[in-house]
């Protein structure tokens, strides 16, 4: 078993936080060309207004 640094763990998590708000865009992405409408939020919405809407103001935490 490897013991990781503080550093390195929280590189790591930030790398694979990138990796998973990427992985939304392509998705969210892809529903909205299925769909043939535009974006699925206007860019505008606030972190409260993401929230009163339903959509995901951070992204999920790690297992």
């Amino acid at each position: 078993m490897t013991i990781l640094d503080p550093h390195s763990t929280l590189t790591l998590h930030r790398h694979r936080s990138a990796e998973l708000h990427a992985e939304a865009d392509r998705v969210r992405l892809a529903r909205a060309v299925v769909r043939g409408g535009g974006p699925e939020r206007p860019h505008w919405w606030s972190r409260s207004g993401r929230r009163h809407h339903g959509a995901a103001t951070r992204a999920p935490a790690l297992p």
